[in-house]
């Protein structure tokens, strides 16, 4: 019995050991395909990197959406005068530390240069982003829903 079940595991093992190298490539492809923010050679990569949120934020919408927030964000929060900054976070140090380097980026990008807006006009952008523990806004949650 002891015999039969190691030599079952065996080749439990080596069956694997083929699906995981025939799986390899299609993991790759999908990692490469799926869990990839989106970008686009429409903006330059300062613009990209401080408009774009991090993965897997940035898959909720598309690059002119993401642009266009940054730089509608940036009118208000790249001022002397943050008071219309809605960023919940602008008194700590972070913020202060990593504004300057984001407005510079934001500053690379022409939204109103680009035509193709997949961004949503019809929200308000008058009540301030309010996130949870994890960072994500609740109306980010409400469009996963």
């Amino acid at each position: 019995l002891r015999t039969s079940l190691l030599l079952l595991l065996l080749w439990l093992g080596m069956v694997s050991l083929q699906l995981s190298s025939v799986n390899a490539a299609y993991w790759d492809r999908l990692l490469k395909k799926c869990f990839k923010c989106p970008t686009s050679e429409d903006y330059e990569p300062p613009c990209l990197k401080s408009s774009i949120p991090s993965w897997p934020i940035c898959l909720l919408h598309g690059v002119d959406y993401w642009v266009h927030a940054a730089e509608d964000s940036a009118t208000r929060c790249c001022v002397d005068d943050l008071s219309e900054c809605k960023c919940p976070k602008m008194d700590t140090p972070d913020f202060q530390n990593l504004i300057g380097d984001w407005c510079n980026g934001v500053s690379k990008c022409r939204c109103d240069d680009n035509t193709n807006n997949d961004h949503d006009d019809t929200k308000t952008t008058d009540e301030p982003i309010v996130t949870n523990i994890i960072g994500i806004s609740e109306d980010e949650i409400a469009l996963k829903g």
